[in-house]
């Protein structure tokens, strides 16, 4: 069934103690997250671990690489968990039916929460009879609520026996025919239409309602929008709309004296698979020019930048870059700050990094002899599991400068082989 943030606050608020069958009150409720290997959805469980520490709540993660991967690979919950009561799934599971794959009927007291911003919705997932999965949707998004009406409209057909004109996922049915773009083939859409809201976000608007909040979850959320912005997974008005909230929240929770702290500073957007088109590279380099921008200035960590000459950097290229063929060349960003002696970091330098980790080889970083404290626990089929525990690990305060520098500098070697299509597939995962 449909769930707000507020609904899902009060799940958490409720969730610390429970009685097992017998009135037995069970101390150590746990939670299992399977997680989806993108960087909104790595962002959106590490703020989850941070709340279940700060609750007292046991929880175990599970990557998930592809959806049909969670189909296969999952385990059911054994009836003897009796303290399981959560299972989250994070932008992973929204396009199966969750209350026929996990047999819920045989686990009264677990909850199922699906937060998928990137899978399609199995409208069954939204049926009011599904009593404890519960999918959370955006309250003001006119594509959610149509999406919800949709599910209703299609429960009480079922439960008066009509025939439906949608299928599971809304597309219409004629003459027992789903003419959905991809079901015509039928099988499920492989993705949706039109990404959703960070769910990075999301979580963090979770925590603050729970008064949980603090500046590493800020600086996670922060992650997790600014990674749908780079990967064109919403389009720049999109991202523009939560500015504002960003904003406040920053001016909230950090200050002058804030050893950690975040602050606001305006980037240049830099796709990390984008090709140089025509005679862009050209222009790029015209443009460079007449700012009177030198080449090894031109290279450096923009927010590690003299003050006076970012700002100048910043103000030429906002304004120089449409001349050129580079729309929206700057725009409003995030920079962390780690401590006197070391260097800063914009948001769009860590997706940037965090990218390398999870999509490229490991064998590149030595190929190329550029050094990278890779996780080596897997192999095999597994593999792609040592590039995912990377980039947990280089989003921990402790590690994630070092990991993420030495991430930043592999892509910077690699990106002239990015430019040529042939070249790239060497090095993706």
């Amino acid at each position: 069934m449909y769930i707000g943030l507020e609904a899902l606050k009060y799940f958490f608020e409720t969730m610390k103690f429970f009685q097992d069958e017998n009135g037995t009150l069970m101390l150590d409720p746990s939670v299992l997250i399977y997680c989806s290997a993108d960087i909104d959805a790595i962002c959106a469980a590490e703020i989850f671990k941070k709340m279940f520490f700060l609750k007292h709540v046991i929880w175990s993660l599970t990557p998930i690489r592809f959806s049909n991967d969670f189909t296969k690979s999952v385990e059911k919950p054994s009836p003897l968990a009796k303290s399981l009561r959560a299972i989250i799934l994070l932008n992973v599971g929204g396009d199966i039916n969750i209350p026929e794959f996990f047999d819920l009927k045989n686990h009264l007291e677990l909850s199922v929460i699906v937060i998928d911003s990137l899978n399609p919705i199995n409208l069954r997932n939204l049926y009011e009879d599904t009593k404890n999965v519960f999918l959370l949707l955006n309250e003001n998004s006119a594509d959610d609520q149509a999406l919800l009406e949709k599910a209703l409209s299609k429960e009480r057909k079922e439960n008066r026996m009509i025939p439906d004109d949608v299928d599971d996922y809304g597309y219409p049915i004629r003459n027992g025919v789903s003419f959905g773009s991809y079901n015509q083939r039928g099988i499920r859409p492989p993705k949706r239409e039109k990404y959703g809201p960070s769910i990075a976000l999301q979580t963090y608007i979770l925590s603050s309602k729970n008064l949980l909040k603090d500046n590493d979850m800020l600086w996670l959320a922060i992650i997790g929008q600014t990674s749908l912005f780079i990967s064109r997974k919403i389009v720049f008005e999109e991202y523009e709309e939560t500015i504002k909230f960003i904003d406040a929240e920053v001016s909230e929770l950090n200050d002058i004296s804030t050893i950690e702290r975040v602050h606001r500073f305006h980037a240049v957007p830099s796709h990390p698979g984008m090709k140089l088109k025509g005679n862009q590279p050209t222009s790029l380099d015209r443009m460079l020019r007449n700012l009177g921008i030198p080449f090894k200035a031109a290279k450096q960590f923009f927010p590690a930048m003299d003050i006076t000459a970012a700002k100048s950097f910043a103000t030429g290229i906002a304004t120089e870059g449409p001349k050129y063929g580079f729309m929206n060349p700057v725009y409003a960003s995030y920079c962390k700050f780690y401590g006197y002696g070391r260097p800063s970091l914009s948001a769009s330098d860590v997706v940037y990094g965090l990218i390398t980790l999870l999509e490229i080889k490991q064998s590149a970083s030595i190929e190329f002899n550029v050094e990278v404290q890779w996780i080596n626990d897997y192999d095999g089929n597994d593999i792609w599991l040592n590039n995912f525990y990377t980039a947990v690990e280089a989003l921990k305060s402790q590690t994630e400068i070092n990991l993420l520098l030495e991430a930043i500098n592999l892509r910077k070697v690699l990106q002239p082989h990015f430019l040529v299509e042939k070249e790239k597939e060497g090095f993706i995962l």
